[in-house]
């Protein structure tokens, strides 16, 4: 998977998206150091998922390359590639299509 960073003006104005990683932005996919910080983001996050109006949160193990920036909690990247995941607020539908996709064993959490 490939970052973007779309900021609300972006979304009017496809010219103004760019590639992530970008100097000042928070644009990136994110990959915390442990699990427990991450079990502990996702419960920051509330309840995801269409239900929610929200999009569905993964959860897993990752690779990550192109243009990487560590920091405390771990790091942000330009591209991920994942070796398993766990969806929540998702269905058994995304969650085929992601084992597809990827030839990665995806569970729902």
């Amino acid at each position: 998977m490939e970052a973007s960073c779309r900021s609300i003006l972006s979304l009017a104005l496809r010219s103004r998206s760019h590639s992530a990683l970008r100097k000042g932005h928070k644009c990136g996919i994110y990959a915390l150091r442990n699990r427990a910080a991450a079990e502990a983001l996702l419960h920051e996050l509330g309840e995801v998922g269409p239900r929610f109006n929200r999009l569905p949160a993964a959860m897993g193990r990752v690779s990550l390359w192109g243009r990487v920036i560590e920091n405390t909690g771990g790091w942000r990247a330009q591209l991920v590639y994942p070796y398993d995941l766990t969806l929540f607020g998702a269905d058994e539908s995304l969650t085929a299509d992601l084992r597809r996709h990827y030839a990665v064993d995806v569970a729902l959490g």
